[in-house]
């Protein structure tokens, strides 16, 4: 018996079913994606069932049999149909398809909780499900705070050696509430607005930037040194960036004005570096670079250099003579240098500076511990006393001046005591009002000449991580609002717990949050991890938890541990060896369907291989280098998984010789391996495998492009792109040159591709090009789970973007 609705007949289902048992089938969307020419059709033989059908043009399907509580307890097939090869078994070639199912569920056991659905979904479609993190949030290191004349503040903040060392500008209004981002470049701005920055418009209109780094999310070429000044003239923001430009964006919106033809000048080598702008834009001048590393001894402390805007050329100006006792000399963390761990406490002679309407130069001297007014010469007009000086500002006329002060309470650990004062002049002037608040590291300020006048301080609190807002009320100043400035905060790597909505993040290091992927509600685990797998027994493994040499370590979902039957402790039997940095050079962790686990790591220094261990946690010895089962294979690349058949998937550089996709800088591909394993050889030998360009990989069986980033070997190879695949062996590749995610199904062919570039204000809301439906700054790393969700972390905007998978058709028909 067969029953047909109206809504299925409008499908053009011409089959003729043989009907062995009862069969409904229920249609919940079509389109003219994958027409059914006939069928779908479900047979009950004496052992199996087999599902029948065609479709009147290449399309992606889906085939599983589910259970009567609609859960999928087989994964019979996924695949394109008509595309360039053919598809994954037990797909065959061409439109017309019959899929047996042999009774057993995806571990081959006999499947019960029936009656049993099969379900027939064509189409696969992509459309953003949310996001994970705040547009608004700060982390880093704040290295500039500017105002305009409407009071908002712009915020500089990142850092390099960081974990998500990502450079951003945000701007808030002067009660301290989030407006937009101008940096890194919003989605909106046109070819000619983007055109410093290195970007294009694509074909389509998308605007497309350019990747300069692949550690480091540059969607233009630099981070941030220091802003310019603290005020937008103008309407334009100046700032010195990495590479030692004088670099200008819009306020408004982030257009770039002069970046990579910028001129360069003097490059950042020690201080910090305080700028100030002349009131006509003519100079810049600028303090604080020094270079106290051992070879090369103190050099220009204590020097004010004016700089031509135009050239870069600087010219020495004026010095104080600094003596060699000076504390920021002896002191064992005086000097500051840009791309420094940490410990940023920014002592030099010569610290913070502003300059008047009048050209006059106001410079906090720590040497003679005073305020010092210049003239446009260099000429010593006048000064104030002032212990500890280090930042100035002026209020809406000038006649007002306020001065942070930094004294070093513990140079060691970075952490100071603050003072702001406010000024009624500077010679002969007076203290009005102050206030005191502990720091840690080189604070920044800005004041907005509001009524009442706002300063903004930054590196306040036992960590220095807050930004506070201090309101002048005549002769007291009083902090009115804050915000945090996370110092670790990051969405780098991420795993999908493959059968909930939970979703592991770290962010960089090893710190981890699990968060619910449908509310955002967010649990900071009190295990660390660099490297994390949800295993089929429904425990976390972890490696990376405090160091970059220990164990695989097991626990259950509370972070209870569950011993090894081999080794009757939560680690297994072996050492995972990596090195110190960011990501620890780990590469890969992984636990297939059986409970084996699988490890990328060093078996050497900068040689890797995968190592396995039993489910019990014992060491398994295979024939590859290092006893491993795949090995030897590239450290520029990560991610490791294993399928239900024991295929192993590992990322490798470039792309295989007879490849016609064109490999990419900073690109390469995933490797499905055979499970008996594998590795890179000099050249074939009589293990059949794929050649690449310099290496022969013995074992492999299929390659998938367009893996990214990938990094260097001659450098640092702490972080790479993460992959996933599901349960029907399609992968998620993520890809942070394109700004996207491609899923392939195991075949090779390219089933759906998603995501355009966009900064933290794209939200995907019109689905414009100048707002593209699902925006990805630097997706990284991905993860799928089960119910057709894809998780993503966008690591240049700080949060996760999660996509839900549909299709145009979806059918189902009992089996009885």
């Amino acid at each position: 018996m067969l029953t047909l609705r109206e809504d299925i007949k409008r499908l053009n289902i011409l089959g003729i079913f043989l009907c062995v048992v009862c069969i409904e089938l229920s249609v919940f969307a079509a389109t003219d994606s994958g027409r059914f020419e006939s069928g779908p059709s479900i047979v009950t033989l004496p052992v199996k069932a087999r599902i029948t059908f065609e479709v009147s043009q290449p399309t992606d399907v889906e085939i599983a049999v589910l259970d009567a509580n609609d859960r999928v307890i087989r994964h019979l097939a996924a695949g394109v149909l008509g595309g360039k090869v053919a598809p994954p078994k037990p797909l065959q070639r061409g439109m017309r398809q019959s899929v047996e199912w042999d009774g057993r569920d995806d571990s081959g056991q006999p499947a019960v909780g029936g009656p049993f659905t099969g379900r027939l979904r064509t189409g696969m479609r992509s459309r953003l499900g949310g996001f994970i993190g705040s547009a608004a949030a700060l982390s880093g290191k704040v290295y500039g705070l500017a105002t305009d004349d409407d009071g908002n503040l712009y915020v500089g903040s990142g850092a390099v050696y960081s974990s998500a060392p990502v450079f951003s500008i945000k701007v808030f209004d002067s009660r301290g509430r989030y407006l937009r981002t101008i940096l890194p470049m919003p989605a909106n701005l046109t070819a000619k607005q983007a055109a410093e920055f290195g970007a294009r418009r694509t074909i389509e209109g998308h605007l497309q930037p350019r990747n300069y780094n692949a550690l480091v999310p540059y969607v233009q070429d630099g981070g941030i040194v220091a802003f310019i000044g603290n005020r937008v003239r103008e309407g334009q923001i100046w700032l010195l960036n990495t590479n030692g430009r004088i670099c200008r964006i819009r306020a408004a919106n982030g257009a770039a004005v002069a970046w990579n033809s910028a001129p360069k000048t003097t490059a950042p080598s020690g201080g910090p570096m305080c700028w100030a702008v002349s009131g006509d834009g003519s100079s810049l001048y600028f303090t604080g670079w020094w270079n106290a590393r051992e070879k090369e001894g103190v050099r220009d402390d204590g020097m004010l250099w004016q700089v031509d805007p135009a050239s870069g050329k600087a010219t020495e100006l004026l010095k104080v003579d600094v003596p060699a006792d000076s504390q920021w000399l002896t002191e064992r963390n005086g000097w500051y240098h840009f791309k420094n761990w940490d410990r940023k406490n920014g002592l030099a002679a010569l610290h913070g500076l502003a300059v008047d309407q009048r050209g006059r130069l106001y410079v906090c001297d720590r040497v003679n511990q005073r305020l010092a007014v210049y003239g446009r010469s260099g000429k010593l007009l006048g000064s104030i006393r002032v212990e500890w000086p280090d930042l100035v500002a002026f209020g809406k006329d000038e006649k007002t001046i306020y001065v942070v002060t930094r004294k070093v309470i513990d140079g060691y650990k970075a952490i100071n005591e603050f003072e702001v004062l406010k000024l009624d002049g500077v010679v002969g002037g007076n203290v009005v009002a102050r206030i005191r608040l502990q720091g840690v590291n080189a604070p920044q300020m800005a004041v907005s000449a509001t009524s009442p006048p706002v300063i903004w301080l930054s590196n306040v609190g036992s960590q220095g991580q807050k930004l506070v807002r201090i309101e002048d009320r005549g002769e007291k100043l009083v902090v009115t609002g804050e915000t945090t400035v996370e110092a670790d905060a990051g969405f780098v790597k991420l795993w999908a717990d493959p059968v909930t909505d939970d979703v592991y993040v770290n962010n960089g290091w090893n710190r981890l949050t699990r968060y619910n992927g449908l509310t955002g509600e967010s649990h900071k685990l009190a295990e660390g991890a660099i490297d994390l797998a949800v295993g089929p027994d429904r425990n976390l493994y972890m490696i990376g938890r405090k160091g970059w040499k220990e164990p695989v370590y097991r626990c259950n979902l509370q972070l209870e541990p569950v011993p090894f039957t081999a080794t009757g402790k939560p680690t297994a039997a072996k050492e995972i060896y990596g090195r110190y940095g960011m990501g620890w050079s780990n590469k890969g962790l992984a636990v297939a369907p059986d409970g084996r686990i699988f490890v990328r790591h060093m078996y050497d220094w900068t040689k890797y291989h995968v190592l396995v261990f039993g489910a019990d946690g014992s060491l398994e010895e295979h024939d590859r280098v290092g006893g491993g089962i795949v090995g030897p294979v590239d450290g520029q690349t990560g991610g490791l998984r294993v399928d239900r058949q024991g295929n192993i998937y590992l990322s490798m550089a470039g792309y295989p010789k007879d490849s016609k996709v064109k490999a990419r800088r900073f690109e390469g591909c995933i490797v499905k391996v055979g499970a008996s394993g594998g590795g890179l050889v000099a050249q074939q030998g009589s293990v059949s495998g794929i050649a690449f360009a310099k290496h022969f990989f013995e074992g492999a069986i299929a390659a998938y492009p367009h893996l990214a980033p990938r990094q260097d070997p001659s450098g640092c190879v702490c972080k790479e792109a993460r992959f996933d695949i599901d349960d029907f062996g399609r992968i998620y590749v993520p890809n942070v040159i394109d700004f996207c995610v491609r899923i392939y199904d195991n075949a090779g062919n390219l089933i759906n591709r998603f995501g355009r570039y966009g900064n933290a204000d794209s939200t995907g809301k019109d689905g414009r090009q100048t707002d593209p439906a699902i925006p990805l700054g630097w997706p990284m790393t991905c993860g799928v789970n089960r119910h057709g969700r894809v998780y993503i972390t966008d690591v240049l905007n700080h949060r996760i973007v999660r996509v839900d998978l549909s299709y145009d058709t979806e059918i189902k028909g009992e089996i009885k």
